[in-house]
């Protein structure tokens, strides 16, 4: 739909726009997923751990601190 119809609907919602609408809040979720929630968990796993393990992990992938 476009234009003023979009706006404007007479009617129902077609269920194939319906079902469009869910898939793409469905890849909204993986994207939101993937690039925040993810993250952030396991960035939490790592701040969970003891510092002297904090620091051998810093040190064998060359991080400074």
């Amino acid at each position: 739909m476009i234009g003023n119809n979009a706006v404007h609907q007479l009617g129902l919602i077609d269920v194939d726009y319906y079902n469009t609408a869910i898939s793409l809040f469905g890849l909204v979720n993986l994207v939101i997923e993937d690039m925040i929630t993810r993250p952030r968990r396991v960035q939490g796993f790592y701040d969970s751990l003891p510092q002297d393990i904090k620091n051998g992990v810093d040190k064998r992938n060359g991080n400074k601190k």
